[in-house]
């Protein structure tokens, strides 16, 4: 499987690099082939490497060690290319509609013999479809293999590494096209004026949801109605009204840890739906009128926004797409007693003020001065979190920690004071 792969990726280093090069910018001939010639080297460099092995001993025991070896030194050439996928897609895509000397020349090089009928998307693909196999050639000899043998101990090694080396393949791939479509956004957006402008491509963030909703606002006793459109991120959420399909003006803003969303019941609102008129009542019996959806009421309160002001408003939808709303903005809540989870964008942070030696292999080892994102709280004291210089992950006594000011906490206490006002109120 191995000399088949390669022969097909000599084709495309081979046979369709150099004849459409030429005719692409620098930027296009990386976005299009990528490292494509390192994939294809480091494939040479393990067959050559095997079929030596096979002159010394035809059945290969050893080929469990040599991939992992191989695997360990070379493969990284493959998440650099799995990073690639999304501008290749859509280069590939644009230089065939808007680029006719390369289309030409495309066509010319696809109806080749040696391509065997297949298109230069069926090559650029080569890549991943290896990358995704290699587990599973594996995974075979590990079902073979008897248990606890040496054969059974080094397939399953090679096999943990070549899947892990996957998942980092996927996840390169879907952080590049998840930060595309951030770029894509920011071009969209612009600020109005007052509303301080911020940068919408920023770390980790990426987009949650998106959508129009209706601000109902309550004026001398008649609901008036305003579309706005909505950006939710990982951790910011964008209020904007839309001005065309590529326009959309920023007209509010708040971090999302200072965002809450909950149901709102209003038996006034859902009387003040507009009457059908008798035309329409007929079409809805003959089954000719469509009925819109049931609109459905929910608060969106901003304890913070951009102005640093507390805002709320009413917001109307669907009654499926109130519950997504609401459940895509509200933290997730856990149904064990005492026992909190906090999202990765709305955690507390702690400072290690005692060190502490790890007891157990899922505990983290602790040192003086170590800031930890807390991710989980269990009543009887123990944390789960991830320490910030290396991005380990562990549980370890809260005792050993004092928690510090950060936007969780800030966002914390300004929720409760607001509580409590309303309470006293």
């Amino acid at each position: 499987s191995e000399a088949s792969y390669l022969r097909s990726m000599n084709i495309l280093v081979d046979h369709f690099m150099p004849g459409l090069i030429r005719s692409l910018s620098r930027t296009e001939r990386t976005h299009l082939f990528s490292n494509c010639k390192e994939v294809r080297d480091q494939s040479e460099r393990l067959l050559l490497a095997m079929e030596d092995q096979l002159q010394k001993d035809v059945r290969l025991l050893n080929v469990c060690d040599m991939v992992f070896n191989h695997a360990k030194t070379y493969f990284e050439v493959y998440i650099k290319y799995c990073r690639n996928l999304v501008y290749q897609e859509r280069v590939l895509r644009r230089l065939t509609t808007e680029n006719s000397g390369f289309h030409s020349m495309l066509q010319k090089l696809e109806v080749d013999r040696r391509c065997a009928g297949l298109d230069l998307q069926s090559f650029l693909i080569l890549p991943m479809q290896r990358i995704a196999r290699m587990p599973l050639l594996f995974d075979a000899i590990i079902q073979r293999a008897a248990a606890g043998t040496s054969l059974y101990n080094c397939a399953y090694r090679t096999y943990k590494f070549l899947n892990k080396t996957l998942k980092a393949c996927n996840e390169e791939a879907r952080i590049m096209a998840k930060t595309e479509e951030m770029v894509h956004i920011q071009k969209l957006l612009t600020f109005k004026p007052g509303v301080k402008e911020i940068p919408v491509v920023s770390g980790k963030r990426y987009l949650v949801k998106k959508g129009e909703l209706t601000q109902i606002t309550l004026e001398k006793k008649k609901y008036l109605r305003q579309s706005l459109h909505l950006f939710l991120f990982t951790d910011l959420l964008v209020i904007t009204k839309k001005k065309s399909d590529s326009q959309y003006s920023v007209i509010d803003y708040a971090q999302r840890s200072f965002v809450e969303a909950k149901v709102k019941e209003d038996p006034d609102f859902a009387l003040a739906a507009p009457k059908l008129t008798a035309t329409q009542k007929i079409r809805r019996l003959t089954g000719t009128l469509t009925m819109p959806a049931t609109e459905a009421l929910f608060t969106m309160e901003l304890f913070e926004n951009q102005e640093g002001k507390h805002v709320m408003m009413d917001l109307a939808t669907t009654l499926s797409e109130r519950t997504r709303w609401v459940e895509a903005v509200m933290p997730p809540k856990s149904d064990i007693s005492g026992e909190t989870i906090y999202e990765e964008w709305d955690c507390p942070q702690v400072q290690v003020i005692h060190p502490y030696q790890a007891q157990q292999p899922d505990e983290l080892e602790l040192e003086r001065s170590d800031i930890i994102n807390v991710s989980r709280k269990m009543a009887d004291g123990w944390y789960e979190g991830e320490r910030i210089r290396d991005g380990e992950r562990g549980w370890f006594p809260s005792s050993y920690t004092e928690e510090i000011e950060n936007t969780h906490a800030r966002a914390r206490n300004l929720k409760y004071r607001s509580r409590r006002q309303l309470s006293l109120s």
